[in-house]
C-alpha cells in the first residue's frame, strides 16, 4: 500500500479447518484481517484500493473497510476466474467473459462503466497478458489453452477479431519489447515484432519475474538472478524459516518477494533484496509438528 502496509493472503485455522483470508500488516506488529466475502480473491491494488472478485457478486473494490460492486457483468456463475482473466491499466479494466467455446474481452472504466469496444477470441478459457507495441501499433496480447498447450496471440491493433499467434508456452510476460514464456520447464524469449525464440537459461524455470534489469526465477528449490553479467543463485529454500521448497516469487513496488513452504499448509513470505538477502520475513504459517 502507499503507506507501506502489506496486504497478503494466508491460511486461518478455525473449527472447519484451514481456509484462506487476506490480512493487512502495518509492519509494526499490528495485523488486521480484511472483511472480504468468503472465497474472495484479490487481483489488484492501486496503492489505496483493493480490487477483488467475490463469487456472489463479481469484481468489487475495497476502500477503507467498505466494499462496492464495480460491474455485475464481471461475475461468472460457475467458478472464480483466474487472476489473468482481468487486466488493470491506467484508463480502465479488461476482463474475460467466457461464452461457450468463445471468449469476449470487455473493457470498463474504474467507475464500472462498460465500453462499446471489445475483443473476441474463438476459444474458451482465454486470459489477458497485457499490451505491447508491434509495428507502431498498441496491440493487446492474450492467450488460450488447447489441450495442455497455451497459445499466445496478439490482436491486430484496435481490431476486435483479427489476431495472430506469437508463441506456444506457459506464463507469458511482455517486457522490453520481448515476450517471455516457459516451455517444458525452460524459459524462452522472442521479440514481439517477430523472430526466432531464444532459450534464456539452461536452468529449469517454474516461476519468474523481473526486478529492474534483472530476471529472477526459481526451479522450486533455489532462486536465481540473471542479467548481462550472467546467472547466479541468490537464495536457497532453506534460507527461509523451516521451508524446503519455493512456492512463488514476485515483485511489487520495485521489491522482491519470495514465498516458501513445507508440507500442505506451512508457508513463509519474505521480502528480499536483489542479492537474495532477507530484509523481512513478513509471515510464517503454523509451525510443523
Amino acid at each position: 500500500m502507499d503507506n507501506g502496509d502489506y496486504v497478503y493472503v494466508t491460511e486461518k485455522n478455525d473449527q472447519d479447518g484451514p481456509h484462506e483470508v487476506y490480512v493487512r500488516d502495518n509492519r509494526k506488529g499490528s495485523t488486521e484481517e480484511l472483511d472480504l466475502p468468503e472465497y474472495s480473491v484479490v487481483y489488484h491494488c492501486d496503492g489505496k484500493k483493493l480490487y477483488y472478485y467475490s463469487p456472489d457478486e463479481g469484481l468489487c473494490v475495497y476502500d477503507e473497510g467498505k466494499s462496492s460492486l464495480l460491474s455485475k457483468d464481471t461475475r461468472s456463475a460457475d467458478f472464480v476466474p483466474r487472476r489473468e482473466s482481468f487486466y488493470f491499466f491506467d484508463d480502465g479494466i479488461l476482463f474475460c467473459c467466457p461464452d461457450g467455446e468463445e471468449t469476449e474481452i470487455k473493457i470498463m472504466d474504474y467507475s464500472g462503466k462498460l465500453s462499446q469496444e471489445s475483443f473476441h477470441i474463438d476459444h474458451k478459457n482465454a486470459r489477458i497478458v497485457g499490451y505491447a507495441d508491434i509495428g507502431g501499433k498498441t496491440c493487446l496480447i492474450c492467450s488460450y489453452d488447447v489441450g495442455v498447450k497455451e497459445h499466445i496471440i496478439a490482436f491486430d491493433g484496435a481490431s476486435s477479431t483479427s489476431y495472430r499467434e506469437l508463441a506456444v508456452g506457459e506464463r507469458p510476460v511482455i517486457t522490453g519489447g520481448k515476450l517471455y514464456y516457459i516451455d517444458f520447464n525452460k524459459l524462452y524469449s522472442i521479440p514481439v515484432d517477430g523472430g526466432e525464440p531464444e532459450q534464456v537459461s539452461e536452468t529449469p524455470c517454474m516461476k519468474y519475474c523481473f526486478l529492474g534489469d534483472k530476471l529472477i526465477f526459481t526451479d522450486t528449490k533455489s532462486v536465481f538472478s540473471l542479467d548481462s553479467s550472467g546467472e547466479k543463485e541468490i537464495m536457497d529454500c532453506s534460507d527461509l524459516t523451516e521451508c524446503d521448497f519455493i512456492k512463488e516469487i514476485g515483485t511489487a513496488d520495485g521489491r522482491l518477494f519470495v514465498r516458501g513452504g513445507s508440507g500442505a499448509f506451512y508457508s513463509c513470505l519474505a521480502e528480499t533484496d536483489e542479492k537474495g538477502r532477507i530484509i523481512e520475513e513478513i509471515y510464517s504459517g503454523e509451525k510443523r509438528n
